[in-house]
């Protein structure tokens, strides 16, 4: 795959540095999942079983591993464009798996939508966004799937939408929140609204 955007941190590690990257992503994904994006560094270390210097020596900070975790989410959607690139539906197969990322990974989004708009992680995840976007827009609104003014700041807005659903479901049942706030809003970008 080739990256839009900052330089992949783990490709010019070590082998065992490199999974140690790896882990320390998972747990904070599965621990902020569960306890919010407020969790003790200390849980993530754990979860990860690494030492403290490890946990510190790949994330200085709090904000770091955030900004890590959204630049995977970012690149998780832009395999997702590379898989259903030749797709006349394959903008509908990727919103669909954003819903189901939205759903599994609540509170990370919830925190990116109340950052600074400005925050250069933001600005650079919309960025690339915009740039996967643009292609399989223009095939879904070539194939009729979609409304011919539907851009990638819309796209965007969709995914806050879906944030704000899942915001207020309950703890067990927010990827199915998500699903059905997908669903819904998708009836109004498809080619022929009713």
């Amino acid at each position: 795959m080739i990256r839009q955007g900052a330089p992949d941190p783990a490709r010019s590690m070590r082998a065992d540095a490199q999974q140690n990257h790896r882990r320390i992503l998972e747990a904070a994904d599965q621990v902020f999942q569960r306890e919010g994006f407020d969790a003790p560094l200390d849980l993530i270390v754990a979860a990860a079983g690494v030492g403290r210097t490890t946990f510190f020596r790949h994330f200085p900070d709090r904000q770091a591993l955030l900004v890590q975790l959204l630049e995977r989410s970012v690149d998780e959607v832009h395999e997702q464009a590379e898989l259903n690139r030749d797709r006349d539906d394959g903008l509908l197969q990727i919103l669909a798996f954003m819903a189901d990322r939205i759903g599994m990974r609540a509170a990370l989004v919830e925190y990116w939508n109340a950052a600074d708009p400005s925050h250069p992680a933001v600005q650079a995840a919309f960025a690339r966004t915009g740039m996967i976007f643009a292609d399989v827009i223009a095939r879904a609104t070539g194939a009729g799937l979609c409304r011919p003014d539907l851009t990638a700041t819309d796209i965007a807005m969709m995914a806050r939408m879906i944030a704000a659903a899942v915001h207020g479901a309950p703890a067990d049942d927010k990827a199915s929140a998500a699903r059905r706030a997908a669903t819904l809003l998708l009836e109004g970008y498809a080619g022929t609204p009713g």
